[in-house]
Protein backbone atom coordinates (compact mmCIF):
# COMPACT_ATOMS: atom_id res chain seq x y z
CA UNK A 1 0.00 0.00 0.00
CA UNK A 2 1.54 3.53 -0.98
CA UNK A 3 2.02 6.43 1.47
CA UNK A 4 -0.81 7.88 2.44
CA UNK A 5 0.91 11.21 2.87
CA UNK A 6 -0.16 14.28 5.01
CA UNK A 7 -3.62 14.74 5.51
CA UNK A 8 -5.18 17.49 3.03
CA UNK A 9 -8.80 17.91 3.74
CA UNK A 10 -11.93 15.82 5.75
CA UNK A 11 -15.21 16.54 4.31
CA UNK A 12 -17.67 17.36 7.53
CA UNK A 13 -21.33 17.05 7.66
CA UNK A 14 -23.44 19.35 6.36
CA UNK A 15 -25.08 21.47 8.89
CA UNK A 16 -29.30 19.94 7.90
CA UNK A 17 -26.87 16.13 9.13
CA UNK A 18 -26.10 17.62 12.14
CA UNK A 19 -29.18 20.04 12.59
CA UNK A 20 -31.26 15.97 12.41
CA UNK A 21 -28.78 14.41 14.64
CA UNK A 22 -29.15 17.11 17.16
CA UNK A 23 -32.88 17.19 17.11
CA UNK A 24 -33.42 13.30 16.91
CA UNK A 25 -30.99 13.01 20.06
CA UNK A 26 -33.11 15.55 21.48
CA UNK A 27 -36.63 14.55 20.71
CA UNK A 28 -35.74 10.43 21.50
CA UNK A 29 -34.31 11.41 24.89
CA UNK A 30 -37.21 13.24 25.78
CA UNK A 31 -39.33 10.80 24.55
CA UNK A 32 -37.36 7.94 26.69
CA UNK A 33 -38.32 10.65 29.80
CA UNK A 34 -41.92 10.88 29.27
CA UNK A 35 -42.56 7.03 28.04
CA UNK A 36 -40.74 6.38 31.95
CA UNK A 37 -43.80 7.48 33.52
CA UNK A 38 -46.08 5.05 31.83
CA UNK A 39 -43.61 1.84 32.70
CA UNK A 40 -45.98 -0.25 34.72
CA UNK A 41 -42.69 -0.31 37.34
CA UNK A 42 -42.06 2.63 37.61
CA UNK A 43 -45.92 3.69 38.05
CA UNK A 44 -45.37 1.56 40.91
CA UNK A 45 -42.69 1.89 43.06
CA UNK A 46 -41.61 5.79 42.04
CA UNK A 47 -42.47 9.07 42.22
CA UNK A 48 -42.52 11.49 39.35
CA UNK A 49 -39.54 13.30 40.11
CA UNK A 50 -36.05 13.64 37.69
CA UNK A 51 -34.55 12.24 40.18
CA UNK A 52 -36.75 9.17 40.44
CA UNK A 53 -36.18 8.93 36.49
CA UNK A 54 -32.53 9.13 36.91
CA UNK A 55 -32.73 6.02 39.85
CA UNK A 56 -35.16 4.19 37.57
CA UNK A 57 -32.96 3.95 34.53
CA UNK A 58 -29.97 3.46 36.54
CA UNK A 59 -31.71 0.29 38.18
CA UNK A 60 -33.48 -0.94 35.18
CA UNK A 61 -30.97 0.77 32.16
CA UNK A 62 -32.56 -1.69 29.26
CA UNK A 63 -34.06 1.75 27.82
CA UNK A 64 -31.30 4.06 28.23
CA UNK A 65 -28.54 1.30 27.05
CA UNK A 66 -30.89 0.87 23.75
CA UNK A 67 -30.86 4.69 23.43
CA UNK A 68 -27.39 5.08 23.85
CA UNK A 69 -26.51 2.13 21.60
CA UNK A 70 -29.28 2.79 19.04
CA UNK A 71 -29.40 6.58 19.01
CA UNK A 72 -26.63 8.57 20.59
CA UNK A 73 -24.00 6.67 19.17
CA UNK A 74 -24.71 6.47 15.80
CA UNK A 75 -26.10 10.00 15.49
CA UNK A 76 -23.17 11.50 17.07
CA UNK A 77 -21.26 9.12 14.53
CA UNK A 78 -23.08 10.18 11.36
CA UNK A 79 -23.71 13.98 12.15
CA UNK A 80 -20.20 15.02 13.39
CA UNK A 81 -17.22 12.67 13.29
CA UNK A 82 -17.76 10.77 10.03
CA UNK A 83 -16.14 12.00 6.82
CA UNK A 84 -14.16 11.12 4.27
CA UNK A 85 -10.55 11.97 4.26
CA UNK A 86 -7.72 13.46 1.70
CA UNK A 87 -4.26 12.85 1.97
CA UNK A 88 -1.64 13.43 -0.39
CA UNK A 89 -1.44 10.41 -2.07
CA UNK A 90 -4.60 8.61 -1.28
CA UNK A 91 -8.51 9.23 -0.95
CA UNK A 92 -10.03 7.47 2.54
CA UNK A 93 -13.50 6.81 1.89
CA UNK A 94 -15.83 6.04 4.92
CA UNK A 95 -18.64 3.93 4.06
CA UNK A 96 -20.57 4.25 6.85
CA UNK A 97 -18.93 1.74 9.44
CA UNK A 98 -15.58 2.93 10.52
CA UNK A 99 -14.22 -0.21 10.17
CA UNK A 100 -15.46 -0.35 6.19
CA UNK A 101 -13.43 2.11 4.67
CA UNK A 102 -12.20 2.30 1.60
CA UNK A 103 -8.77 3.26 0.66
CA UNK A 104 -8.30 4.49 -3.22
CA UNK A 105 -4.97 6.21 -4.81
CA UNK A 106 -5.46 8.68 -6.66
CA UNK A 107 -3.59 6.78 -9.33
CA UNK A 108 -6.04 4.70 -9.70
CA UNK A 109 -9.06 6.98 -10.10
CA UNK A 110 -10.02 6.96 -14.19
CA UNK A 111 -12.41 10.34 -13.67
CA UNK A 112 -14.54 12.54 -11.05
CA UNK A 113 -17.77 14.03 -11.64
CA UNK A 114 -19.43 16.82 -9.62
CA UNK A 115 -22.91 15.15 -8.69
CA UNK A 116 -24.50 18.19 -6.82
CA UNK A 117 -22.77 21.50 -7.09
CA UNK A 118 -22.34 21.82 -3.01
CA UNK A 119 -22.86 18.09 -1.85
CA UNK A 120 -21.58 14.91 -3.62
CA UNK A 121 -19.11 13.81 -6.16
CA UNK A 122 -18.41 10.79 -7.83
CA UNK A 123 -15.30 8.90 -9.09
CA UNK A 124 -14.74 6.39 -11.28
CA UNK A 125 -12.20 3.45 -10.74
CA UNK A 126 -9.79 2.85 -13.58
CA UNK A 127 -8.99 -0.99 -13.12
CA UNK A 128 -13.28 -2.54 -12.45
CA UNK A 129 -14.54 0.99 -13.24
CA UNK A 130 -17.01 0.74 -10.04
CA UNK A 131 -18.68 4.37 -9.33
CA UNK A 132 -18.82 5.57 -5.33
CA UNK A 133 -20.36 8.42 -4.88
CA UNK A 134 -19.76 10.49 -1.64
CA UNK A 135 -20.34 13.71 0.36
CA UNK A 136 -18.03 16.86 0.42
CA UNK A 137 -18.52 20.02 2.14
CA UNK A 138 -16.00 22.04 -0.14
CA UNK A 139 -16.55 20.61 -3.77
CA UNK A 140 -14.13 23.76 -4.55
CA UNK A 141 -11.47 21.83 -2.69
CA UNK A 142 -11.97 18.40 -3.66
CA UNK A 143 -11.87 19.68 -7.22
CA UNK A 144 -8.52 21.21 -6.46
CA UNK A 145 -6.76 18.04 -5.12
CA UNK A 146 -7.97 16.05 -8.23
CA UNK A 147 -6.66 18.61 -10.26
CA UNK A 148 -3.34 18.78 -8.21
CA UNK A 149 -3.50 14.66 -8.87
CA UNK A 150 -4.23 14.77 -12.49
CA UNK A 151 -7.34 12.93 -12.08
CA UNK A 152 -9.33 14.29 -14.94
CA UNK A 153 -13.27 15.27 -14.35
CA UNK A 154 -16.44 16.42 -15.66
CA UNK A 155 -17.34 19.83 -13.72
CA UNK A 156 -20.49 20.28 -15.05
CA UNK A 157 -23.20 19.73 -12.04
CA UNK A 158 -24.72 16.13 -13.40
CA UNK A 159 -27.85 16.43 -11.15
CA UNK A 160 -28.38 12.88 -11.20
CA UNK A 161 -29.92 12.25 -8.51
CA UNK A 162 -34.03 12.26 -8.77
CA UNK A 163 -34.63 12.06 -4.64
CA UNK A 164 -32.65 15.09 -3.22
CA UNK A 165 -29.90 13.85 -0.16
CA UNK A 166 -31.69 16.25 2.11
CA UNK A 167 -35.16 14.36 1.48
CA UNK A 168 -33.18 10.87 1.46
CA UNK A 169 -32.23 12.08 5.19
CA UNK A 170 -35.15 13.26 6.47
CA UNK A 171 -37.09 9.87 5.55
CA UNK A 172 -34.13 7.88 6.78
CA UNK A 173 -34.38 9.90 10.50
CA UNK A 174 -38.34 9.45 10.20
CA UNK A 175 -38.24 5.79 9.47
CA UNK A 176 -35.61 5.36 12.34
CA UNK A 177 -37.14 7.53 14.89
CA UNK A 178 -40.71 5.78 14.03
CA UNK A 179 -38.96 2.52 15.10
CA UNK A 180 -37.45 3.70 18.41
CA UNK A 181 -40.58 5.51 19.29
CA UNK A 182 -42.48 1.96 18.49
CA UNK A 183 -39.85 0.11 20.60
CA UNK A 184 -39.63 2.38 23.48
CA UNK A 185 -43.90 2.62 22.86
CA UNK A 186 -43.88 -1.36 23.46
CA UNK A 187 -40.88 -1.39 26.10
CA UNK A 188 -40.42 -4.90 24.80
CA UNK A 189 -37.81 -4.82 22.48
CA UNK A 190 -35.13 -3.04 24.77
CA UNK A 191 -36.30 -5.44 27.69
CA UNK A 192 -35.87 -8.31 25.48
CA UNK A 193 -32.74 -6.85 24.12
CA UNK A 194 -31.08 -6.06 27.28
CA UNK A 195 -32.41 -8.29 29.82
Amino acid sequence: MKDFGKKVYKTKSTKVIKALALTSITFLIVNLYFQTFNDPVFAKSYDGSFNDVVKFHLKYPYDILSYFFFILLPSIYYGFIRGNIFYQNVVVLNRGLPWYKRVISYDKIASFEIIHASLMVAIKLKDSGKKYIFGVSDVDRVISIFDKNNVPGDLEDQDTIKLSVNSMIMIFFLLMGFAVALGQTGLNLSRFLFR
